[in-house]
């Protein structure tokens, strides 16, 4: 029978090369969110520069955020690029913020239809600056 015959399967694994340049996010359209204890998000906009952009919310408003700023990054002027039109977000979970939150994430992007998003590691700097109230 066909059952009995040997079979393979072609597996197409991720590439090991390093990748040579950096992924480039539009900054008018990209949100940084970080979840932390206590199902609480910290996020910014763009790249971070200064500890005064990180703004803390909870879970439940996450979808009101990534809506609003799809929004925003929709109406940006034609004279910005294709990607910029598009809402980018970074995930970075704390190590205190508990896997349903990383979850609830994930489905946050697909509930709001975010095109671009990505699980990240939280830096350093990030990592000073939530520590401190």
């Amino acid at each position: 029978t066909t059952l009995a015959n040997p079979f393979v399967i072609d597996v197409h694994m991720p590439s090991t090369e390093p990748t040579p340049t950096h992924t480039v996010y539009a900054e008018e359209s990209t949100v940084t969110l970080i979840p932390v204890k206590d199902h609480k998000v910290y996020y910014y906009y763009g790249t971070l520069q200064s500890k005064g952009q990180i703004m803390q919310t909870t879970m439940a408003r996450v979808r009101d955020i990534l809506a609003e700023k799809k929004r925003l990054a929709a109406a940006l002027p034609a004279s910005f690029s294709i990607d910029a039109h598009r809402l980018h977000v970074l995930m970075k979970p704390a190590n205190d913020c508990k896997y349903e939150d990383v979850v609830q994430l994930f489905d946050e992007m697909a509930i709001v239809d975010v095109p671009c998003y990505a699980l990240v590691d939280l830096g350093e700097q990030e990592k000073e600056w939530i520590a401190q109230p």
